[in-house]
């Protein structure tokens, strides 16, 4: 069972079907959801919004988004592999898909954290 709060508090964060902005009013009758938006929002929404590799850094470190992420990527896997295949098999693309794997690469490293499956890394220029 996960004991912090900050963890049940950005689930609710995530589920909500608000934008960002709107988060606060939303959660009026959840006041201690509302006290932890400020880093909630941070971690949970504008990572998808912003290219930053601080940001993301956050956002997989967080224990909440490990155990989420290890979840979609083994029942996502196919679909993961599919998505990059096609960046890697359209010459236009093929530049962003070697630098979307050279951070994944990174970045997984750096945290000891899967981000996708080790097999789909095994492309020109990562080991």
């Amino acid at each position: 069972m996960v004991e912090n709060p900050l963890i049940w508090h950005a689930m609710v964060v995530l589920g909500m079907p608000v934008a960002a902005k709107n988060m606060h009013e939303a959660l009026r009758v959840v006041p201690r959801v509302q006290a932890d938006l400020p880093r909630c929002l941070q971690t949970f929404c504008s990572t998808f919004r912003e290219n930053s590799i601080r940001m993301r850094n956050q956002f997989f470190r967080h224990e909440l988004i490990q155990l989420m992420w290890t979840k979609y990527i083994e029942e996502e896997s196919t679909y993961i592999s599919r998505y990059l295949e096609s960046l890697i098999n359209v010459e236009e693309k093929q530049s962003e898909a070697a630098t979307l794997l050279r951070e994944i690469f990174v970045l997984s490293n750096r945290l000891d954290f899967q981000i996708i499956r080790p097999e789909l890394l095994q492309t020109e220029g990562n080991p």
